[in-house]
């Protein structure tokens, strides 16, 4: 064991952050179209032979403070633990250095993606 919070209220503040990391994740998923996201959108359209077109580039309520606020979420939701053991703490570590990682191309691609939509490169 890494570390183990014995106090009660310790306990439910951690366990506060986990939900709100989860409902970070929830909501934002839902703030830039979750069907679209997950790739229903694209699948419907086709069904009904229309064309797919982007989504409309918008920072609502998350997104105004925070770029990535999924990985926010993940992020608080996977550190968030009142009792962190050696697997846990590894699975925290992967998953938050792949996130980092994962943002370096994501980063790259929204760029180069919106200068060409603004300015028809």
């Amino acid at each position: 064991m890494i570390w183990s919070i014995d106090n009660t209220i310790g306990r439910n503040v951690i366990g506060l952050l986990f939900w709100l990391g989860w409902a970070i994740v929830l909501i934002s998923i839902f703030l830039i179209s979750h069907f679209d996201l997950f790739g229903l959108r694209q699948v419907y359209l086709n069904l009904k032979g229309k064309t797919y077109t982007f989504p409309e580039f918008r920072t609502p309520l998350l997104y105004r403070f925070v770029r990535h606020s999924i990985m926010l979420g993940f992020i608080i939701a996977f550190w968030a633990t009142p009792d962190m053991s050696v697997g846990h703490l590894l699975f925290a570590l992967a998953t938050t250095i792949y996130i980092i990682i994962a943002l370096q191309p994501e980063e790259r691609d929204l760029v180069v993606f919106h200068a060409r939509c603004i300015y028809g490169i």
